[in-house]
């Protein structure tokens, strides 16, 4: 049993299994690497006999991030903030969803699930924060892919009055 990508690349299967006389499961190598696409199919029988079924199966790949990892927002306590994180699906339809699966985001900014919009207000902070966290996209056919970003919250120092300054 082999697995034929549109440019000819074969992926034979790594094991082979009879479940009944009219059906059969088998196991091949990851054909991601070829990225979205059809592939055919080419049974080969003991005597050395072979058919092949065009179009078999079609595979996707999984979302591709368009958005830098590192930091997306580097502000001010008490700053509103948005910015958009974006992944598309490689296989066009673009239903991508959006969830922090590692981290969290700083209090008051949420993430949109549909959008991948960041917003909110940044929090009060007694010292430059930086809040790592992890956004997973997920694709229509629950195949994901994680980025690590940063949101950097910056401490606005204010000088009260002093002494030394009055003379």
């Amino acid at each position: 049993i082999i697995l034929i990508s549109s440019d000819g690349t074969e992926f034979a299967a790594t094991s082979e299994t009879f479940v009944s006389t009219t059906t059969m499961t088998f196991v091949t190598p990851n054909v991601s690497s070829k990225g979205p696409g059809q592939y055919d199919l080419k049974l080969t029988n003991p005597d050395g006999g072979t058919v092949t079924k065009a179009d078999f199966m079609t595979a996707s790949g999984v979302p591709v991030w368009t958005t830098a990892a590192g930091t997306i927002v580097d502000q001010n306590e008490g700053t509103s903030v948005n910015f958009t994180l974006v992944a598309n699906d490689s296989d066009g339809t673009n239903t991508i969803t959006y969830a922090v699966t590692t981290g969290s985001l700083p209090s008051g900014i949420s993430l949109n699930a549909s959008t991948g919009v960041i917003s909110g207000t940044l929090p009060t902070v007694s010292a430059d924060v930086n809040t790592n966290f992890t956004v997973t996209a997920t694709d229509n056919e629950s195949q994901t892919t994680a980025r690590a970003f940063t949101i950097t919250t910056r401490d606005i120092y204010v000088m009260g009055s002093s002494s030394l300054f009055n003379g």
